[in-house]
């Protein structure tokens, strides 16, 4: 039974290689009677994330200071109390709520733009934000450092 020689094997193998071990797996078992299947040809999205990337520092230059700040202090991992605390504007949870709303909207109506699709209705702004973010601190490292 196959399954009990390769127990075995693994079994008197010990700390063996994974090259070693496939060796003496085809001296019991064989090798395979046909070639690995040719790898599937991955689709080239490089077009599509450079529109998306373009949308992205297009959004981001349209943002004021002040809503810059917010994106960098959200991408910092700041807490609602870091930003009431550094951005006079956010004086509340609510109000910073509403300042990440208004930003995620402006990534989002830009980035739909560049690839023509739809929201997900079901999508909050963080979840929205998140993967902006990241593309901004390829785009800006200084500032998201």
């Amino acid at each position: 039974d196959l399954q009990t020689l390769v127990h075995e094997v693994i079994a008197q193998a010990g700390p063996q290689t994974q090259s070693k071990l496939t060796h003496i797996i085809e001296s019991i078992i064989g090798t395979p009677a046909e070639d690995e299947p040719d790898a599937i040809h991955a689709e080239d999205h490089t077009a599509d994330r450079m529109g998306v990337r373009e949308a992205v520092k297009a959004a981001w230059e349209d943002l004021d200071n002040a809503d810059q700040a917010l994106v960098i202090a959200l991408a910092k991992g700041h807490s609602y109390e870091e930003l009431i605390e550094g951005h006079p504007a956010l004086n509340n949870k609510v109000a910073v709520s509403r300042a990440v709303s208004r930003v995620g909207t402006v990534f989002l109506n830009e980035v739909i733009s560049a690839v023509g699709g739809d929201a997900s209705p079901d999508a909050t702004p963080r979840t929205l934000l998140e993967p902006i973010m990241a593309m901004l601190a390829e785009l800006y490292p200084h500032d998201f450092s």
